[in-house]
């Protein structure tokens, strides 16, 4: 059995409402973990985590990070959105999984709109404005790209597409290649690739 398996038994079979949530935030993270090998077995632990606390906004955050990156940006979005409402004050990490959704999906306006929310919390934060230089490329606006390309760079001079879309874990090569090339089009550094 698996170390994410293995936890979550822990975490359904917890006498109190402490010890399960201790086991079930353990889950989460081995879960992240082992996401990054098998997106379906973290996305059916999630599932079943979020059965066991509904309104656990960590919960549903990763459940949402874990399905666009599966391929169901639209599904995430949905998930990722009744995160935010359970926890309006929530972290700024959540409006950055909500931004890549959007980005993933198409919904290039709303992910600028949230990007946009983002940067206006945390600046200096690399992640919003990596989404930016792509939803702004995407919808032909390319000075507005570029220029959040520039702010990349100037927040991470080592920044390179390769390295960044290697973190992002998604399941569809045609998801991985599309941002990599509205990356590209930006004009961040790198060469074109085809995910296989």
């Amino acid at each position: 059995m698996q170390k994410c398996e293995v936890i979550f038994a822990r975490a359904l079979s917890g006498s109190s409402p402490s010890r399960r949530a201790r086991w079930l935030s353990d889950a989460r993270y081995a879960c992240h973990v082992h996401g990054r090998l098998r997106p379906d077995r973290a996305i059916a632990f999630r599932e079943k985590a979020s059965t066991l606390a509904p309104n656990d906004f960590l919960v549903l955050m990763g459940l949402g990070s874990a399905w666009y990156k599966a391929g169901e940006p639209k599904r995430a979005i949905d998930i990722l959105k009744r995160a935010e409402r359970q926890n309006p004050s929530h972290t700024v990490g959540l409006s950055w999984a909500i931004a890549e959704a959007q980005l993933v999906a198409g919904q290039y306006e709303d992910a600028i709109e949230t990007s946009n929310r983002a940067t206006a919390r945390q600046p200096d934060a690399v992640l919003p404005h990596i989404f930016l230089a792509a939803a702004n490329s995407a919808l032909g606006l390319l000075k507005e790209a570029q220029a959040e390309a520039a702010r990349v760079l100037q927040i991470n001079p080592n920044f390179n597409i390769s390295a960044w879309m290697k973190t992002r874990l998604l399941k569809d090569p045609a998801d991985t290649e599309r941002y990599a090339n509205l990356l590209l089009k930006a004009g961040l550094p790198d060469i074109v690739f085809h995910w296989s």
